[in-house]
Order: structure tokens, then sequence, then C-alpha cells
């Protein structure tokens, strides 16, 4: 077996386990080495939405799980547009959807209203393209203060607003 598909497969299988909540974080992390794999066709846009595909069932299992067994209204799981993909690609079975206690709505209106059109497209260019850069460490300044002023702090016995604290 090559690098090449030793790196393919590597990246292939967490994408696969990547817990969509963190796509975000996972693309940010990822993005120089998922970037040049793309790039150098390494990876095609058929493996990313294949493994996409496969991050989508396992994250549509777990909110399945959550929604039936703990009666949390399927509107309130972070990506509610993975419950609608998955019922409507017959992941979820519409026997299993009707297990949902879905709010004021059946599945088929939970889906039309919480349908993404193209969303493996769209998590695709989310783990491609990185929304915003990830955050440099602040700037810490080793060197003192020219100036030293009094700015009126207190004690915590002194404050004018110690009340005696909590008995």
């Amino acid at each position: 077996m090559s690098l090449k598909d030793v790196l393919k497969t590597a990246t292939l299988t967490s994408i696969e386990s990547l817990d969509l909540n963190r796509l975000s974080f996972y693309s940010h992390q990822n993005s120089g080495i998922l970037s040049a794999l793309y790039d150098k066709g390494v990876i095609t846009d058929e493996d990313i939405s294949t493994s996409l595909r496969q991050a989508v069932v396992n994250k549509a299992k777990e909110y399945y799980k959550i929604v039936t067994k703990r009666g949390i209204k399927p509107d309130h799981v972070s990506r509610p547009e993975i419950l609608a993909y998955a019922i409507e690609e017959g992941i979820i079975s519409m026997k299993d959807a009707g297990k949902i206690p879905f709010e004021e709505r059946d599945a088929y209106e939970f889906c039309r209203h919480h349908r993404k059109e193209n969303l493996l497209e769209k998590l695709k260019n989310e783990l491609l393209n990185p929304i915003r850069p990830v955050s440099q460490p602040a700037q810490v300044s080793t060197s003192k203060p020219e100036q030293t002023q009094d700015l009126g702090h207190y004690s915590d016995d002194e404050h004018p607003h110690n009340y005696g604290g909590m008995d």
C-alpha cells in the first residue's frame, strides 16, 4: 500500500467518524492537509461525499436515540437538517420516524421545514472551506508598564459593595 493510499484511507476514515457538531473545528484544525489532499487528487468529491454521508448516518442514528429515548424535540438537536435528511433518504424509516416526538408537525412537515438542499455538498464546502480563521493566541507583553497609577482598587474587605459574604 502506498503512502498516498494510507493518507486517503486515514483521511476518509476520519471524516466518516467525525462528529458533525464539531465539523467547523475539525475543518479549521485540518484545513491545510485536507486542501492539499483534495488539490492533489488524493481524495475526490465522491470520496468526501461518501465519507460525509456515513458521518451523517452516524449522527442521524445518535439524534434518533436522543429524541426517542430522552424525549427531546427534534427541532432542538444541533443540526436538525441531519434528521430531516435521514428521514427523506430512508436512513430512518417512516415507521421509526413515527416514534419521534415532533412538535406540532409530522415527519413530512419537519423535513420540509428543516431540509437543506444539497446537504452533503454544503457539508463538503464547510469541511474544505472553513468559514472563519482559527483565532490566534493573544499576544502577551513581557514589558513592564511605563506608568503605574492607583486605579482605586480595594482589597476584598474594603470594597464598598462587600456585603459580608455568603453565610
